[in-house]
């Protein structure tokens, strides 16, 4: 660039000639991270999200995560707003600590069993892209506060007028609105460019895209000679037809295209994917592109767009915001003060229903003698009507509480799984969770067993109750000490309402951090699609009602089940 070119010739007429078209003042920043530990780093992710949702600043906010890196796609009015935002999760009570310096063994291999103690996510880098005053203000803050000493801090200030915003996209009379929103970030080298010629291409270039996609535009640089166009649309094509205009005006002005970065949901980001393997076979060389997948759970707040601040503020302080569970342990709950009642079928408390390993081993024996060569087809159901049912019969008792009614042993280890899944793969991920805990394995509390089985649906439902903050299932998992969940390669277990439920309970009571929660079994199912947890399916519809009705009893909570179960899946 040369250097006699003075800086912001971009005034943008367009910004107040072209009606719908406001000027932009978002600071937007992107935090980079390595992922050490995936459970602890996505229950701090769910906090981020509580969290960010109470402070006034904060404008729009997102999670992506590829494999062991994660993108924070955040936005602010001001430096200060996300600096306050720092603060708060940085607090001892905060969510950054639990990420950051909340630290676990990772195990290496036999050499080292223990492995070492590693905290569950680094900070790599922060990129703030926005107006310069305030782009420079949050640089400087952080590196007062020693930021800089692990995290790459980088910067781009918004050229005069090159950055604004389509009204039409962010009216809403809702006070968050999930972001399904494409973004495309344009990487170049200006040091060659002529500043005049790129600023006024540019502006003739906005002038004619069609307002009807455009949700935000902007252009930085920073004083390295790099330069980033940003281009936010409302799908896919919008998006990719937008960037190759684009890519063709700044190209023209001598900047060179260094690399892409791509955002946004699974299903419009895979369409890019597809577009630009076809521009590699078709134009020979394409530029590094990076597409991160944003997860269900990212929004936006439309009122800190379009100026009414006073009104957002009112609505913060008196709407129900959906609080973290480390602000509300067990609620929504059955509490641990609650009697852990027994039922009709039997008085041995609910909690107290547990089975050891060798238990359910001696179960898979007796199946795999059963069935014969057809075991391996054999499923939970079949196990059920063959071995479980003519037990309880026969006994009057669960099947757990059968083997151990003069020593019932607490059920320690809540397992979580579907029904339609391969019995003796069940039981072989269930012995493979739990040698990586004790020598002495804990007991388990699974369902089938725990509960009285019987071809009675009426019975079947008294046990199970009309209110499932009172079920066995919630009881049982309230004085647990693991959740065990195990996949299966048959059914995505997400896909069942009281595996839904019994994940909800795991949030609320705080069991989904590394040294509670186990996941084992092939992740078959593994998705960036989003989910609705109203899809999923009950062999009673009575239960499914129920559930989603104590679910949506408290705002917020159904958009953080779904968030979680997209975390889950990756």
């Amino acid at each position: 660039m040369m250097a006699d070119e003075s800086r912001g010739y971009l005034t943008l007429p367009v910004a107040g000639a072209r009606r719908g078209l406001e000027a932009d003042t978002t600071l937007d920043i992107r935090l980079y991270w390595a992922i050490n530990h995936r459970l602890d780093f996505v229950s701090g992710v769910i906090d981020f999200v509580d969290c960010t949702k109470q402070k006034d600043a904060a404008k729009l906010y997102g999670f992506s995560i590829k494999g062991d890196e994660a993108v924070c796609k955040e936005g602010y009015a001001s430096a200060k707003g996300f600096l306050d935002h720092f603060d708060s999760i940085s607090s001892a009570k905060g969510p950054l600590p639990s990420i950051t310096e909340c630290k676990r063994r990772i195990p290496i291999g036999d050499s080292d069993p223990l492995g070492p103690t590693i905290a569950a996510g680094t900070m790599r880098k922060l990129e703030a892209h926005g107006p310069k005053a305030e782009v420079e203000e949050l640089l400087a803050a952080l590196r007062a506060m020693g930021v800089d000493q692990t995290t790459e801090l980088c910067g781009w200030h918004s050229l005069v007028g090159a950055a604004v915003f389509n009204v039409q996209h962010f009216e809403s009379p809702e006070l968050f609105v999930e972001d399904s929103a494409v973004t495309v970030l344009m990487h170049w080298d200006v040091k060659d460019a002529s500043l005049v010629q790129l600023t006024t291409l540019t502006e003739r270039k906005l002038a004619e895209l069609p307002l009807q996609a455009l949700r935000r535009f902007g252009l930085a640089e920073d004083k390295a000679g790099t330069a980033i166009c940003s281009i936010e649309c409302t799908s896919a094509e919008d998006a990719w037809e937008m960037c190759k205009t684009m890519k063709q005006q700044i190209k023209s002005s001598g900047a060179k295209l260094t690399h892409i970065e791509v955002h946004g949901p699974a299903d419009e980001v895979e369409q890019l994917e597809q577009r630009r393997e076809e521009a590699a076979t078709a134009e020979g060389i394409v530029p590094p592109t990076t597409f991160w997948h944003l997860l269900h759970g990212a929004f936006f707040v439309p009122d800190m767009f379009c100026d009414h601040k006073a009104k957002l503020l009112r609505a913060r302080s008196c709407s129900s915001v959906f609080t973290p569970p480390a602000s509300r342990p067990g609620a929504g709950a059955f509490s641990h003060e609650d009697d852990d009642t027994s039922d009709e079928s039997c008085k041995v408390p609910v909690s107290m229903r547990g089975m050891s390993m060798d238990q359910l081993a001696d179960v898979n024996e007796e199946a795999m003698a059963l069935f014969g060569d057809e075991f391996g087809t054999k499923m939970l159901y079949d196990i059920n009507e063959s071995i479980i049912q003519p037990s309880c019969a026969e006994s009057g008792l669960p099947y757990a509480v059968m083997l151990n009614e003069s020593n019932p042993l607490p059920g320690k280890v809540f397992v979580t799984h579907a029904w339609a899944e391969k019995f003796a793969e069940f039981c072989k991920c269930v012995a493979a969770a739990l040698t990586s805990m004790t020598s002495e394995y804990p007991y388990l509390w699974i369902c089938a067993f725990a509960i009285f089985q019987t071809t009675d649906p009426a019975l079947i439902s008294r046990q199970l109750g009309g209110d499932p903050r009172q079920a066995p299932f919630t009881r049982a998992l309230s004085r647990a000490d693991y959740f065990l969940v195990v996949r299966n390669d048959q059914v995505d277990i997400y896909e069942r309402i009281w595996c839904i439920w019994e994940l909800y309970l795991a949030f609320t009571q705080g069991f989904l951090t590394s040294d509670k929660l186990i996941i084992t079994g092939p992740n078959t199912f593994r998705s960036n699609a989003r989910v609705n947890i109203e899809n999923a399916r009950s062999s009673d519809e009575n239960d499914k009602l129920q559930i989603m009705e104590a679910i949506k009893q408290e705002d917020g909570v159904k958009s953080h089940i779904e968030f979680l179960i997209t975390l889950l899946h990756q």
